[in-house]
């Protein structure tokens, strides 16, 4: 027996979402300052915990990292200065 596997619907962008933002190659739109490509290596289930992650909360992957390190590891950073001092 062939097991059919489920068909994931590609991420898009909420309807609305950022409307009367003009968008330009080279110009932020979010953030104060231009998104670079960064590749990274992982294993299928750690990228797959990534998706799933950012489908529930609505977002891309690349969104998704990158609101948790613009939270979680600058937390870090402040605490390691905190420790410091």
């Amino acid at each position: 027996m062939v097991r059919q596997s489920k068909k994931v619907k590609k991420y898009q962008m909420p309807k609305g979402h950022l409307k009367g933002t003009a968008r330009r190659r080279g110009k932020p739109i979010l953030y104060d300052e231009v998104k670079e490509s960064f590749n990274i290596k992982l294993t299928p289930t750690a990228k797959q915990l990534i998706k799933d992650a950012a489908k529930l909360q609505n977002f891309s992957p690349s969104e998704f990292i990158e609101r948790w390190a613009r939270t979680e590891l600058i937390k870090l950073k402040k605490l390691e200065i905190d420790e410091e001092n």
